[in-house]
């Protein structure tokens, strides 16, 4: 009886590894052709003259050594860091605001969560270009409002400085709140109420409530979306390319809008992939630079 009964949960547990490995194979297929084999072919063609029609001779780190010394590659990684350092410390904090106030008892604080999270589910490309024409010089509404009330037009995406990248960021703060909120939001719905009916019994304020009890307790949160917001910024492109004109992109074009420029519109598919490699190691030493800086307990 003993044999029959192990025999029976043997044969249980061996389909529910079968239907498990079949869950996950539709997943696995998937990363494994649009993310490794890509990853694997970049890394190959770095090292080869490739035109995206065939694969010439292998340069060894030639393209490598170019990319380095391509000033506009390098420019392109200044820009992402003026973005990033911009970026990721107003899209905590805002994220974390907008959590904290669709968290709270407020009257209309649910109505809040939706109004935060709304522009998340926008497409980036028609989200680019209505922010494109709000900022428009001639007719768009900002400048419209400005010189409604006597003050002087302002050349938004056309500054040929950073203002434009201010305005990237300003639009990209818009959109990505959202996703950030609802994180936050489950992270708040995890921190015991008998922590914070303890601060208020002992006098805490609002503000020392958040700063003791509500910040240590979503720690692992905000740094899970540090980091993800870290990689995120790196890999800009789509609002870039999209929103800013052609004549101010010195001032905002991102290290993946360069690789999009050499490897599809100057058909260098070698540098291209050279490029890609850099920009995956630069992410990568961010990210364990930034882990270096946290605690084990991921607290800052």
């Amino acid at each position: 009886m003993e044999i029959a009964l192990r025999k029976t949960k043997k044969s249980l547990r061996r389909k529910q590894h079968i239907i498990g490995y079949l869950f996950l194979t539709p997943t696995a297929v998937l990363f494994t052709v649009f993310t490794v084999i890509p990853f694997i072919m970049a890394f190959y063609l770095a090292f080869h003259n490739y035109n995206l029609l065939e694969v010439k001779e292998f340069v060894g780190f030639e393209y490598f050594a170019t990319s380095f010394k391509n000033a506009e590659f390098m420019k392109a990684f200044l820009n992402i860091l003026i973005y990033a350092v911009i970026f990721v410390p107003f899209a905590i904090i805002t994220s974390l605001l907008a959590a904290v106030l669709g968290n709270s008892r407020l009257r209309g604080a649910k109505l809040m969560r939706v109004i935060f999270y709304l522009p998340s589910i926008t497409g980036s490309i028609a989200m680019a270009y209505v922010w494109r024409w709000m900022f428009d010089i001639d007719s768009g509404v900002f400048n419209g409002i400005l010189t409604s009330i006597g003050l002087p037009a302002l050349r938004w995406l056309d500054s040929r400085s950073y203002f434009v990248m201010v305005c990237v960021v300003m639009v990209s703060l818009w959109s990505g709140v959202g996703n950030n909120m609802l994180i936050f939001l489950a992270a708040l719905k995890g921190v015991p109420t008998e922590s914070y009916e303890a601060a208020r019994l002992d006098g805490a304020n609002g503000f020392q409530t958040l700063i003791h009890i509500t910040l240590p307790a979503i720690a692992p949160t905000m740094y899970f979306i540090t980091t993800m917001s870290i990689i995120g910024a790196f890999q800009m492109f789509d609002l870039v390319y999209a929103m800013v004109p052609s004549g101010s992109m010195e001032w905002a074009r991102t290290p993946v809008v360069m690789l999009y420029e050499i490897g599809f519109t100057r058909f260098k598919g070698g540098l291209g992939s050279a490029m890609s490699i850099i920009l995956f190691g630069v992410i990568m030493l961010f990210t364990f630079l930034f882990q270096l800086i946290v605690k084990e307990d991921k607290t800052v």
